[in-house]
């Protein structure tokens, strides 16, 4: 059982009042989101206005807003500074989120993500 669980898509995700969150990168329930740290987050990006650029497409030629990437079903890309970033931040690690089922095989996904980064 997964105490984290949205569904499989956007549709049942609302239907659970979850919310997408750009630091898991993934629908979550109010109790499985910091969303404090999330908004660290959301500000700690390369752009001027401190934001992380969303694209479309792996070249990085088609920009898409934020709000787009939590309703789009398929795969999203960004920097890899987004997923170094993950790793410089203290990602819930002391929140309490790493407790529930699901946490763990985020952090390792990230870990995964930083050899030949930047």
């Amino acid at each position: 059982m997964n105490l984290c669980d949205c569904g499989r898509n956007v549709e049942e995700a609302l239907s659970k009042h979850c919310v997408y969150d750009s630091l898991a990168t993934a629908w979550l329930p109010p109790h499985c989101r910091d969303d404090e740290l999330t908004a660290e987050f959301d500000q700690s990006g390369p752009s001027p206005d401190g934001s992380w650029p969303y694209y479309a497409d792996a070249n990085g030629t088609i920009p898409i807003e934020k709000a787009e990437v939590a309703l789009l079903e398929r795969l999203v890309m960004n920097p890899k500074k987004f997923h170094k970033q993950l790793l410089e931040v203290p990602v819930m690690m002391n929140s309490g989120i790493n407790e529930v089922e699901g946490g763990h095989k985020h952090e390792h996904h990230e870990q995964g993500q930083t050899p030949g980064s930047d």
